[in-house]
């Protein structure tokens, strides 16, 4: 994978901060989607850490890589649609104003493209959202983001209730993503979620004669998915995905976004595993 010095420094940045922070968690994942016509394999990397700089101040930091590799069945697209990447760092700061209300400024630059990462096809999302404690088993948070979830940058609302039914049970209810938690014991975690997911790549210059006016590749869906989390030993977690896309998306588009191919993709199952390191 070629990156170039810019996404370099980006990934050096957390490697450095690490030692000097109070928390921090290391995953690493494989994921795939097969279909009749389809199959998109991912590889998915991440970093994370968070460290309280004053007593009413956060900061944290989370760099995730992504390789997505796609096989053809029964089609003739050119092999250099085969393969994309991603890379994005998401810088978070909070703000305690009182024991009930924080405000958050989210900012995340990130790179996405077609086999190469290059300078050129870094773009910018984040948002501002606050969080609102109404008592000690329920708040909400609210706010607006630039995300990709629907396959291209847009500016959407954000929202979340969270409602800790008991010890064992919570509530997450909102957009793009709602989650019930059960925990039976200290070692696991079972989760039902729903979420709605995206991302968009520049294309190489070679694979835009595949549609004369294509530039972007985009992907989005909705996943509905059972997960079990177990905590293996220490600070070692394991977390077993097995979920169905609804409405998968896999468009070629040109530059306003504009759908140039639609490869009609099936909806289908959703595999996952990760293994994660939490410090």
């Amino acid at each position: 994978m070629k990156i170039s010095k810019a996404v370099k420094w980006m990934f050096l940045f957390i490697i450095c901060n690490l030692r000097a922070q109070n928390k921090y968690s290391i995953d690493f994942g494989v994921n795939t989607q097969p279909t009749e016509t389809i199959k998109i394999n991912d590889l998915n990397f991440g970093i994370d850490y968070s460290k309280i700089v004053h007593s009413n101040l956060k900061i944290a930091n989370e760099l995730t890589l992504n390789s997505k590799e796609i096989n053809y069945f029964n089609t003739n697209v050119l092999n250099s649609l085969s393969k994309y990447n991603q890379m994005s760092n998401k810088f978070t700061f909070s703000y305690l104003k009182s024991e009930k209300t924080q405000f958050n400024f989210e900012i995340e630059p990130f790179v996405a493209s077609e086999n190469n990462l290059e300078w050129n096809d870094i773009d910018w999302l984040g948002g501002f959202n606050f969080d609102y404690k109404w008592n000690n088993n329920s708040s909400i948070n609210l706010g607006v983001n630039r995300n990709v979830v629907f396959g291209k940058p847009m500016i959407l609302p954000v929202f979340t209730y969270n409602y800790q039914y008991n010890e064992k049970i919570n509530f997450s209810i909102g957009f793009p993503e709602t989650k019930i938690k059960y925990s039976n014991n200290a070692r696991n975690a079972f989760y039902i979620k729903n979420i709605f997911n995206g991302s968009v790549y520049n294309l190489d210059e070679a694979s835009k004669t595949f549609s004369s006016n294509s530039t972007k590749s985009s992907f989005f869906q909705q996943t509905t998915s059972f997960e079990y989390e177990r905590n293996m030993e220490g600070n070692w977690f394991v977390n077993l995905k097995a979920g169905y896309d609804f409405n998968r998306n896999y468009l070629l588009l040109d530059n306003d976004y504009n759908t140039t191919t639609d490869f009609n993709m099936k909806d289908g199952f959703n595999l996952g595993i990760t293994i994660k390191y939490k410090h």
